[in-house]
């Protein structure tokens, strides 16, 4: 328990069995076992232990892969899915290997929040993890909805642009957001994520689709070197503006402001 080989718990002989019945059966026989060692304890070891358990990991990486072949056919679900919701911004010859690495992580994410959890030492009983802090469980029928947006440039953009309201005010700038505003038909509202995630993933949409930024400035993880705070400004105020129209229509807005992403 724990990873502490040295307690004999109570029920652990039962507990066993059903995992190994768990490794024979259904889902369970895809895991994939191994043995790694390392050296990390050892004197003058401090360095190389970690390299090398690091390589043996990668190896076992590498082998599962090979083995399984559908997790590159989920990669390339989850790479179409986010063409058909982003068709505006990866056309034919556009893509970020970012955005696809981050939203197979969110993929999976959403998988496991769709899972039935059972105790290992009884797969009869079911674990409730209602009250787990920033979880919550998903329906199967659940579509995923996938985000352009990093988790960099997300607080990249939430911090810019705090002060937007202020600078609504400099001439101009309103006439600016209603450009941004002009486009905004064509955004994807993604479901399922905190507000300002939400509404951060819109105004990178705009950014985008006018040139300010490229999709390879998603992978740099920052655009401020490249979009003043005016146009940032311009943008939240359009992206805001599209998101409350769309809450007043679909009434989604307090499961946005509850979703923990």
């Amino acid at each position: 328990p724990g990873g502490q080989p040295f307690i004999d718990e109570a029920g652990e002989f039962d507990g066993k069995k059903h995992l190994i019945e768990t490794l024979k059966t259904g889902e369970g026989k895809k895991i994939q076992l191994g043995i790694l060692s390392t050296d990390i304890g050892r004197p003058g070891k401090e360095i190389t232990g970690p390299q090398i358990a690091a390589e043996d990991m990668r190896k076992l990486i590498r082998e599962v892969r090979i083995s399984r072949p559908e997790i590159n056919t989920n990669k390339n679900k989850v790479k179409n899915i986010i063409h058909a919701c982003y068709g505006h911004i990866f056309n034919g010859h556009r893509s970020n290997a970012e955005v696809y690495r981050y939203n197979f992580w969110l993929w999976q994410m959403e998988q496991m929040r769709k899972a039935n959890f059972v105790r290992i030492d009884d797969p009869k009983k079911t674990v409730d993890l209602s009250r787990l802090r920033g979880f919550s469980a998903e329906s199967n029928d659940k579509k995923f909805s996938p985000l352009i947006i990093t988790p960099n440039l997300n607080i990249e953009l939430s911090s810019y642009s705090e002060t937007f309201l202020q600078l609504m005010d400099i001439p101009d700038i309103s006439e600016f957001a209603v450009e941004f505003t002009d486009i905004a038909g064509e955004l994807y509202i993604a479901e399922g994520y905190a507000e300002e995630t939400v509404v951060n993933n819109m105004i990178l949409q705009l950014l985008l689709m006018n040139g300010y930024a490229l999709p390879e400035d998603i992978t740099r993880g920052t655009i401020i070197e490249k979009v003043n705070r005016e146009t940032i400004a311009a943008a939240r105020f359009a992206a805001q503006e599209v998101f409350r129209k769309h809450v007043e229509k679909t009434g989604e807005g307090e499961s946005s402001k509850k979703a923990g992403k």
